[in-house]
């Protein structure tokens, strides 16, 4: 007979390390830099309140107060620093350090809907097909709707960074990683024109020579070295956007340059919804059968789904249903070596990671459900996956598998964003997106598993 232990509950002994001891364990675990500078300012409070506790003693009240710095803060900026907490607590949670979930009673907060939502299609194409506004302005607006990237990358774009024959340009994202962008037939029309006559430096100039000297003097890297004219600045930009579209806009206020970022909607599913995921990032994707969980991941890996909007991402794509007859009769340590040019104690270590040492010699069609499963998850992860996208990956398998893969997730450097309706391989993550029976979908701190 198997005893399978379940959590503690409140009130259990300590964990016998300190709040300060454990989030610096946890910074440490992050490898992104951007990530980890921001996440230590927030829990830096943290440390400054109960630093001297034991992790096992967080209380709702303790996160409270660390938040209610930030009461009065906008939106993103809330939802930014309870992140770090969230994820500070499913990291102390995988390392059994804190049984209970100290933000439970804080909920992330909706932006204010008029500057969240996208523009109407119907609205914004009036814009982009009036010859009134200027090129650069026709030609920057039309590649932020394309391609959903952020005003800031591509205003951070040089023509050097430009693949026009494959209509892409490289930028670098908010987490520091370098990616590709690309763009349709509309701005696909408009660039070679507006970049005739100059092979070099940045895509969008501002509108008179940049100052050669004195503080306003910008990196030499920012001017064009054709015109001497300076990068385009993000105000001036956002400025100029709101200018041309106060007209457009109902409220006469104008639009920013952010609700240029169409909003997804699965088309027949679900209703209109956005969601920014960061790199690191753990999100779990609940809701009933039927809701549309599915279908979201198999956008986000490129598979063709009938939608509106754009989704962004490098993924690697895992569903239980997947067939691998090309690694049947090869072993694990094989597959690995030959398919990322490891050497046989580099390999080995990779699979030890998910626990496959012991198997690493049998035939891969040998292997049960849950040791196939493993193999093909390292491999996405190998291959250079920033996103792993996994539909019901405990599905079928024995608790030892599913224990198994779990810990193996726990040192994926990457995102995880995983459909699942398994409670406990649930409670790894920190951030859960809920698929409602009515097409909306909301974001939770918490899994909610029959919602209404």
């Amino acid at each position: 007979m198997t005893i399978v232990p379940f959590p503690a509950p409140a009130g259990t002994p300590a964990s016998g390390e300190t709040v300060t001891a454990a989030v610096d364990r946890y910074l440490d675990s992050i490898k992104t830099k951007t990530t980890r500078s921001s996440y230590a300012g927030t829990l830096a409070r943290l440390v400054s309140r109960a630093g001297g506790r034991d992790t096992a003693s967080l209380l709702p009240e303790d996160y409270a107060a660390v938040m209610d710095r930030w009461d009065d803060a906008a939106a993103a900026t809330w939802n930014r620093h309870l992140s770090a907490l969230t994820s500070f607590t499913a990291w102390a949670g995988r390392q059994e350090i804190l049984t209970t979930n100290p933000a439970r009673r804080l909920e992330r907060r909706k932006p204010a809907r008029r500057s969240d939502r996208a523009i109407a299609r119907a609205r914004l194409d009036k814009l982009l097909t009036d010859d009134r506004h200027g090129l650069r302005e026709r030609v920057l607006w039309r590649m932020l709707y394309e391609t959903a990237a952020r005003a800031e990358e591509l205003l951070s774009l040089n023509i050097e960074d430009l693949d026009l024959e494959f209509r892409r340009g490289r930028v670098t994202s908010k987490g520091g990683a370098i990616e590709y962008v690309h763009w349709a037939t509309g701005t696909a029309r408009l660039l070679p024109r507006l970049l005739r006559g100059r092979t070099s430096g940045p895509v969008f100039l501002a509108g008179r020579r940049a100052p050669v000297s004195g503080s306003r003097a910008p990196a030499e890297a920012d001017v064009c070295p054709e015109t001497r004219r300076g990068r385009l600045s993000y105000p001036r930009a956002e400025y100029l956007f709101k200018q041309a579209t106060a007209t457009h806009d109902p409220h006469k206020q104008g639009w920013t340059l952010h609700q240029l970022c169409e909003n997804l909607t699965l088309t027949g599913t679900t209703g209109s919804f956005g969601a920014e995921i960061w790199f690191d990032d753990r999100v779990a994707v609940l809701g009933a059968n039927g809701s549309g969980k599915s279908t979201f991941l198999r956008l986000l890996a490129g598979q063709p789904v009938p939608h509106e909007g754009v989704a962004r991402v490098v993924p690697g794509f895992f569903a239980q249903t997947h067939a691998r007859p090309d690694l049947d009769g090869r072993t694990p340590v094989e597959i690995v070596m030959t398919e990322h040019a490891l050497l046989i104690n580099e390999a080995m270590s990779a699979l030890a990671r998910y626990e496959l040492q012991v198997t690493a010699r049998q035939p891969f069609g040998t292997l049960s459900g849950g040791q196939q499963a493993r193999p093909q998850i390292l491999l996405l992860e190998l291959a250079g996956a920033t996103l792993l996208l996994l539909d019901e990956p405990t599905d079928n398998l024995d608790l030892p598998s599913a224990e198994a893969l779990q810990r193996g997730l726990e040192t994926y450097q990457g995102t995880v964003l995983a459909v699942t309706h398994d409670r406990w391989f649930a409670r790894s993550f920190e951030r859960f997106l809920l698929f409602m029976p009515d097409g909306s979908v909301s974001e939770t701190t918490e899994p909610i598993w029959h919602p209404r």
